[in-house]
Formats: structure tokens, C-alpha cells, sequence
């Protein structure tokens, strides 16, 4: 059966690049192997099977406590036949996937896949909880418990995107303070509104241009432009100091860093130095 990336694809999580191999389980426990990836034609999205994927991230019968790791059966999304059909193929159950293949994955990528699945910010939209990690952690294999133990305390359901959990490790790696996740602030004449990062009077959003789609806020990309320059403009004149970050920000951690540096986000190393003045 599926495992590892190949298995986290399947569920459509977000990942920073696709699989160049099928990684798949033997029959021996922890066993893993790897095969060159097939190419199917893509012909839209198949039928869900909303019963499947409950059983594959939380149904407690899955994860009993037994040390043999069940198969589910699920159709793979995005992905047909020639002849029109969809491809349905053996995985591995979502909770343990995770635990067994976070701790192997960049940290950036392990941090987006595992704050999305405890949002149910993917494909088939169900939040994998507290107890079938749990459940999942049986099988953890001794090497991986530490890095697992630390990606799971960071991991938050409140990243929005995987924009903003690649913020939230780069943040943490730079040496900057941990902001607060989705702060509401109340403007004037606007409104209450929420703000990805804050901290004790700055601001940053992270800004991955999806939202001036017309598609997904049902406007025109210039009304969506508007009401974000009326929304700055109005934290500012609250005296908040307004840090915009892109894709582009996150792959420079020089840009990165002064940008925040300016804004006067907290940094821990600056944080000590006061302490001890």
C-alpha cells in the first residue's frame, strides 16, 4: 500500500513539490520501499467517497492499538484512465502517514502539511484530531519521536494557508518572537477584521495574490484591491506598524529579516539583550 509523500499526495495536502517516486509499504512493519512514478492522464476531479476518507483520518476501529497498519481504499484525486475511469489505489491511514513521514520532510514542508490536515485545509476537508495522533504515535518509530514530538507542539490549526505556516517556521528560524495566529482588531468605520500575524503593535499579512481572484471573493480584483488598501490605511492611522509579505519574501531570508527587523517585530536575540540590561 501507499506511504510516505506518495500517500500525503494522495489525500492532497499541500506539498511543496510532487512526488518523483511511489513510496510504498511491505508487508513487514516499517518496511518502505520505493518505485518511479506513473503517469496518468488527468481529466478532472474524480467522485469523492466522503466514508472512505472519515474511516482513513478518525475512525477509531483504524488505530486500535494493534502494531499492523490497515489499507484503505480511496480514489486518487486528479487523476483518470485514458479510458475515462478513476484510479483507486491502497493507503495508508492519513494520521499515520503523518506521524511516519513529517519527521523525514523539510520543516517548512512537515509544518504546512500538518497545520492544513488539523485545519482540514485540503482536498477532502476533514481535520485529523488530537486522538488519532495520538493513536497514531503507537507506531512512531523510536528515531523519529523526538522530531515528531517537536513538529506536533509547533503545528497550529489556525494557519490559514500554507503561505502562512512557511511564515511561521521562517519566523521561528530567523529567531523572531511566535505572533499571535488570526488577532481580531476593530476598525473604524470598517469594522471588526482579522489580521494573520501580531504582535504588540505590529502587523504582518501574508499576501498569496489568491485572494484577487474573482473566482474565490466573488469581485472584481480591483474591489478586493480597494478594500485591502482601506483596511491598511486604517490600521495605520491606529499606529500600527504593517508588514506585507509574499512568496517571493519567503524565498529570500535576508528580504526577510530586514523587512521584519524594520517593521519592529521581536526578536529573542534583542529580547535577551534588554533582559539582561
Amino acid at each position: 500500500m501507499l506511504c510516505g509523500v506518495t500517500a500525503l499526495s494522495v489525500y492532497g495536502v499541500p506539498l511543496m513539490d510532487w512526488p518523483r517516486e511511489v513510496h510504498l509499504r511491505s508487508g513487514l512493519r516499517n518496511g518502505r520501499g520505493r518505485q518511479p512514478t506513473p503517469f496518468f492522464p488527468i481529466h478532472g476531479l474524480p467522485p469523492l467517497k466522503p466514508s472512505d476518507v472519515n474511516r482513513a483520518l478518525a475512525d477509531e476501529q483504524l488505530l486500535s492499538g494493534e502494531l499492523s497498519i490497515p489499507a484503505i481504499s480511496l480514489e486518487v484525486p486528479g487523476v483518470r484512465l485514458e479510458d475515462g475511469g478513476a484510479v483507486s489505489v491502497q493507503v495508508e491511514p492519513l494520521p499515520h502517514v503523518l506521524v511516519d513521514t513529517l519527521p523525514r520532510l523539510p520543516r517548512q514542508e512537515a509544518v504546512m502539511v500538518l497545520d492544513a490536515v488539523m485545519a482540514g485545509n485540503y482536498v477532502y476537508g476533514v481535520r485529523v484530531g488530537e486522538e488519532a495522533l495520538d493513536r497514531a504515535e503507537e507506531f512512531l518509530v523510536r528515531g523519529l519521536a523526538e522530531v515528531w514530538r517537536r513538529l506536533r507542539q509547533f503545528g497550529d490549526r489556525r494557519s490559514e494557508s500554507p503561505g502562512e505556516s512557511r511564515c511561521r517556521v521562517l519566523f521561528d528560524e530567523l529567531g523572531f518572537e511566535p505572533p499571535e495566529l488570526q488577532q481580531v482588531i476593530h476598525l473604524p468605520r470598517i469594522g471588526s477584521v482579522r489580521v494573520d500575524f501580531w504582535w504588540d503593535g505590529v502587523i504582518c499579512e501574508f499576501d498569496g495574490m489568491v485572494k484577487y481572484t474573482r473566482g474565490l471573493t466573488g469581485q472584481p480584483a480591483e474591489e478586493t484591491v480597494r478594500q485591502e488598501k482601506l483596511r491598511e490605511d486604517a490600521l495605520r492611522m491606529l499606529d500600527y506598524q504593517v508588514v506585507r509579505l509574499t512568496w517571493a519574501d519567503l524565498d529570500d531570508l535576508q528580504v526577510l529579516g530586514q523587512k521584519l527587523i524594520r517593521a519592529g517585530v521581536p526578536h529573542r536575540a534583542f529580547q535577551r539583550f534588554t533582559a539582561v540590561a
